[in-house]
C-alpha cells in the first residue's frame, strides 16, 4: 500500500495517508482534513511533462555545447608578443609577413657587409615562415570548428522553441554578448 506524505493544515504535524483516502483526522490536533491527491496524473499532464522534459533536455544540450566550445576554444589560442593568449587572426599573419620581410632585409644587408651574418637572417626567415604556417593552420582549424559550433548551436535553437522556454531569452542574450 502506497502512502502519501503530507502535513496537517492545523498544527503542521507530519501525516502519512494511504493513497486514495479522501479525508483524515489529525492525531495531534484532531482537525478534519480533506485530502486532494495531486499525484493523480492524466494523459494531458504526461504530455505536458514530456514536453517540459524535452525543453529542459534541449536547454541542457545548449549549455553543454557552449561549455564545450569555451574549453575547445582555448586549444586554438596563440601566444602574442607579450605572452598573452589570443585567437588567431589576420593580424597574426600580417605580423608574420612583416617578420619575413625584415629577415630578408637583414639577410641582404648583412650579406653585403659581412656574409656569415646573413646566415642568421636566413634562420630568422625560416623560423618566421614556420611560425606563419603554424598560425595559418590554427586559424583554419579555428574557423572550421567555430563554423561547426555555430551550426550545432543553431540546430539546437531551432529544436528549442525559445518562446515557450521561460527564462531562456535572457540566457541566450547573455551568451551572445
Amino acid at each position: 500500500m502506497k502512502l502519501l506524505a503530507t502535513v496537517c493544515n492545523g498544527c503542521g504535524a507530519p501525516l502519512e495517508v494511504p493513497k486514495g483516502t479522501r479525508s483524515v483526522r489529525c492525531g495531534y490536533c484532531n482537525t478534519h482534513l480533506r485530502i486532494e491527491d495531486r499525484h493523480t496524473e492524466t494523459m494531458a499532464d504526461d504530455r505536458a511533462d514530456a514536453s517540459t522534459l524535452e525543453k529542459i533536455r534541449q536547454q541542457n544540450d545548449l549549455e553543454r555545447l557552449d561549455r564545450e566550445w569555451m574549453m575547445q576554444r582555448q586549444n586554438f589560442m596563440v601566444k602574442g608578443k607579450d605572452g598573452e593568449m589570443s585567437l588567431p587572426g589576420k593580424a597574426h599573419l600580417f605580423g608574420t609577413g612583416f617578420v619575413v620581410l625584415f629577415g630578408l632585409f637583414w639577410t641582404v644587408f648583412a650579406g653585403a657587409i659581412f656574409p656569415p651574418m646573413a646566415l642568421f637572417g636566413i634562420i630568422f626567415v625560416g623560423f618566421a615562415i614556420f611560425q606563419g604556417i603554424h598560425v595559418q593552420k590554427k586559424l583554419n582549424d579555428y574557423t572550421e570548428a567555430h563554423r561547426f559550433y555555430r551550426r550545432s548551436r543553431q540546430q539546437i535553437l531551432q529544436d528549442l522553441d525559445v518562446n515557450d522556454a521561460p527564462g531562456i531569452n535572457d540566457y541566450l542574450k547573455d551568451l551572445s554578448k
